[in-house]
């Protein structure tokens, strides 16, 4: 089978192996066979329960309308009946053009009917959300978990199925872990997936969550407390103690990071992270014009 763009290599191959895996999976991925578009009535359709996405940009909607709008749904969603319920559809893949379409007001979407079972909405569901840049991290986290926890899938499983790496899966199944409201500001984009990567693994999470709230801090920032918190848990001598409290009441005065290096020949060097050219004038009016 010809693998498709961002699917990984294993994906037929690990559904195959599945006793009892209907055969239709494979159809889903021939655009040959099975791929006859119905024209469905927008009312009898509902979104996927188990859909990974759980928030779309009105902006990139509206725009999606008015592009619906002017020249139709130009690819057909994926649809499967609703169990137990003959004239109802769930969305396999395309969501967002169902909510577009809606927006704009059609009364009916071209649809390509398939016979799909739980396991094989949630994959395809989660790939074709995966395909797109703009899926937060948690959501697709939480998507993957769900694989996990429903279908009993192995890491090793899900890297071959999606193209990843397995340490990929894992890391990324680690943000999962991060307090809800750190959680949010990787969601709303806020914080990058590679610095939530690098908070997940901090040790004292209390502190990092009180400098989020004071500046933007990057990779290089929380590595660098993730060091001064991993040296802090070996034993101290009084000066060591004394240099960290320094550098504790300068990261709290100036509100973004301090930090005192012991040079040779008994020097010290004070490095502060200045985010802001407006800051650092400031710094250097109280300190060194005013002297403050």
């Amino acid at each position: 089978m010809t693998n498709k763009k961002g699917l990984g290599k294993g994906l037929y191959d690990l559904m195959k192996e599945d006793e009892g895996a209907p055969s239709v999976f494979s159809s889903f991925f021939n655009s040959g066979k099975n791929n006859n578009v119905s024209i469905v009535p927008i009312s009898n359709i509902e979104a996927n329960p188990n859909q990974p996405r759980t928030s779309y940009s009105t902006q990139e909607l509206e725009e999606l309308a008015l592009s619906i709008k002017e020249n139709g749904v130009l690819q057909p969603i994926i649809v499967r009946r609703k169990p137990g319920a003959a004239n109802l559809f769930q969305i396999v893949a395309g969501e967002r053009r169902y909510r577009a379409a809606d927006l704009a007001g059609l009364d009916t979407i071209p649809a390509i009917i398939k016979d799909l079972s739980d396991k094989e909405v949630m994959v395809i569901a989660l790939i074709e959300n995966l395909q797109r840049e703009d899926m937060n991290a948690i959501d697709t986290a939480n998507g993957l978990n769900s694989l996990i926890d429903t279908y009993s899938y192995s890491h090793e499983q899900i890297a071959q199925m999606l193209g990843k790496s397995r340490s990929y899966i894992t890391n990324l199944l680690r943000l999962l872990k991060l307090p809800d409201d750190i959680k949010e500001k990787l969601k709303n984009k806020e914080i990058s997936p590679s610095l939530a990567r690098t908070i997940v693994s901090m040790p004292d999470l209390e502190k990092v969550k009180e400098l989020l709230q004071k500046q933007n801090l990057t990779v290089k920032d929380v590595s660098a407390i993730k060091e001064n918190q991993a040296n802090m848990s070996k034993p101290l001598s009084d000066k060591d103690k004394e240099l960290l409290k320094m550098e504790g009441d300068l990261t709290s005065y100036y509100k973004m990071p301090v930090k005192i290096n012991h040079k040779k020949m008994g020097n010290y060097e004070i490095v502060i992270k200045i985010n802001s050219v407006e800051k650092l004038k400031e710094i250097i009016y109280h300190h060194l014009i005013k002297g403050v």
